[in-house]
């Protein structure tokens, strides 16, 4: 599947960029919130949500207020929300019925995560628990500890995004998505590496394991994030197509 960030920071440009990636037919949207002025401002986020949704009419949304150490956007006053004023952003934002998947950190503790399981279940709003690292690969026990505690925790799907130093970290991390997914792991997963190195993750990650990619139109959400119409030439080519 395919997933189209919006990094939109008002309600004008995340209408704009909403029909840009839509026209484009993705499977998915995410709305990365953290980029997005109001994000303190629950009430505001739920109108942004409801237009948001008016405008991209049937594809699933997903949204995503990432942490800023995690890639959230940096510097944004409304990124460093407190775990409270998140959750009643995310609260007023489920509660609208204008989104199908939310995002939230592995970083939290299990009360707070607990928390947003919660709200996403009431709502039947899907979860997705990620971890992502910018700086390196953590070794496989690491990682395969991280999925093992996302299912734990409640996830209905599993997200990795980590930074390789070179393809042998490649080679070792297709290898550890390609076992979890036959050996134990129960949930669907979003899983590249970022970067150069890490690209060729992206383009062929459903023949290794992952189920969603990330790809661009109006902006990207992440280093290494191709646009659309270059992962489908590419993924056509891998296929046979």
């Amino acid at each position: 599947m395919t997933c189209v960030p919006l990094i939109s920071t008002d309600i004008t440009t995340l209408v704009r960029d909403a029909a840009e990636a839509y026209a484009e037919s993705p499977d998915v949207l995410e709305w990365r919130a953290d980029f997005f002025h109001a994000l303190s401002d629950p009430q505001a986020m739920a109108e942004a949500a409801e237009r948001l949704r008016a405008e991209v009419r049937n594809i699933p949304i997903l949204f995503t207020p990432r942490h800023p150490a995690e890639s959230g956007k940096g510097g944004n006053t409304a990124a460093d929300l407190s775990n409270a004023a998140k959750k009643e952003v995310i609260k007023a934002v489920c509660a609208t019925g204008c989104i199908d998947l939310v995002d939230s950190e592995m970083r939290y503790d299990e009360s707070y995560i607990q928390d947003i399981r919660e709200i996403t279940k009431s709502n039947g709003i899907k979860l997705v628990l990620s971890y992502h690292n910018f700086d390196e690969m953590p070794d496989m026990d690491t990682v395969r500890a991280k999925l093992e505690r996302a299912e734990l925790l409640g996830a209905d799907i599993n997200k990795l995004a980590l930074m390789p130093k070179n393809y042998h970290d490649v080679a070792v991390f297709c290898k550890m998505i390609c076992e979890a997914k036959s050996a134990w792991m129960k949930n669907p997963i979003i899983a590249s590496l970022m970067g150069d190195v890490g690209a060729v993750t992206r383009f062929c990650g459903g023949s290794l394991g992952s189920d969603m990619c990330f790809v661009s139109v109006a902006g990207a959400s992440g280093p290494g994030q191709m646009h659309i119409s270059d992962y489908r030439i590419l993924n056509s080519l891998i296929e046979g197509g």
